[in-house]
């Protein structure tokens, strides 16, 4: 077996459990357990690294930082977030990948993020 289809195999079983991951992503944020959800988030960032899917890796990484800062903006960027992870997660099961620049509600998320840094 090859390196490419085992990490193709690893990829099918991570995003296979991916709407459980999104389940606990939303009741972190449902109990205003924001440290859990940091960490979920920084998790995620190195999982999409580990398993060579770097759009789990940004979103991740966005929304970690996010959570650090704990902005107001929160109520908005987690549910964002959750959608977008939803989305990649079907783009991937197709074969595809969404590249993060081109999408409108990430956007959102790194100006949320810019608008965070610059504002405290």
């Amino acid at each position: 077996m090859s390196i490419q289809e085992i990490l193709a195999g690893l990829q099918k079983t991570y995003l296979a459990a991916m709407p459980d991951k999104i389940k606990n992503l939303n009741a972190l944020w449902s109990a205003g357990e924001l440290e859990k959800l940091e960490t979920e988030y920084h998790k995620l960032k190195g999982t999409g690294r580990t398993y060579g899917l770097p759009e789990f890796t940004e979103l991740g990484a966005t929304l970690e930082r996010l959570c650090e800062i704990n902005v107001p903006s929160l109520p908005q960027a987690v549910p964002l977030s959750l959608d977008l992870l939803g989305r990649m997660r079907d783009a991937r099961l197709k074969g595809l990948s969404l590249n993060l620049d081109d999408e409108p509600d990430y956007q959102t998320l790194m100006k949320l993020v810019e608008d965070a840094i610059r504002n405290p």
